[in-house]
């Protein structure tokens, strides 16, 4: 994504997501704006870190590859095999996997794909995770921590994971990245500050 225009497969990917994004309602508990932008400023920040057009193209229709829609079939004839198989190694992971959704084995699964030592999936993982911390913590700071009601983390398991993630991501594919690691250590520190310390 250059400041030239963005390529044939980048528009192509746009307007599929734009069309085939699942409805807000089926992901407004953990991803607090609409899912067609989130696959957007999720690649956004990723083309600023130097991701390759496949992995842009694949972090812009994964929103509208989540879920029953079928979509995923579609996308090797569509979009090239690289952007189909990061979408079927992401899948196992629901939107919103970052801040708590999909429970502890969601949070098992991605430490393990987080960890991975090659590919392609680290890198669409660590942008997903900078940039859930980073909504949710300026939604806490704008408009109060009461708007992070619907994070199904509290405090201390919420430290305990961002820790853990940052840790899978500097052993793992994305381990060169490690300004974005960075951002993912202060947006989940971010975070944790104003979650609630534990049920109740």
């Amino acid at each position: 994504m250059d400041t030239a225009g963005y390529s044939d497969r980048i528009q192509h990917a746009l307007a599929f997501a734009a069309k085939h994004v699942p409805p807000q309602r089926a992901t407004a508990r953990v991803v607090p704006s609409a899912p067609a932008l989130v696959g957007a400023g999720v690649a956004l920040l990723l083309a600023s870190h130097g991701a390759d057009e496949a992995t842009l193209v694949a972090t812009i229709l994964r929103p509208s590859v989540q879920g029953p829609s079928g979509q995923l079939d579609r996308i090797p004839a569509k979009f090239g095999p690289e952007v189909g198989e990061l979408l079927r190694a992401l899948a196992p992971l629901p939107l919103g996997w970052a801040v708590g959704a999909g429970g502890r084995e969601a949070r098992r699964r991605a430490l393990a794909l987080a960890g991975m030592a090659a590919g392609r999936t680290p890198l669409v993982m660590l942008g997903e995770a900078v940039h859930a911390c980073g909504i949710w913590a300026a939604t806490a700071r704008r408009l109060g921590p009461e708007y992070t009601g619907e994070i199904p983390l509290y405090r201390a398991e919420a430290l305990e994971w961002y820790v853990g993630l940052a840790g899978a991501f500097e052993h793992g594919a994305a381990a060169s990245r490690g300004e974005l690691i960075r951002d993912l250590r202060q947006l989940g520190a971010d975070l944790v500050r104003v979650l609630p310390r534990a049920e109740g």
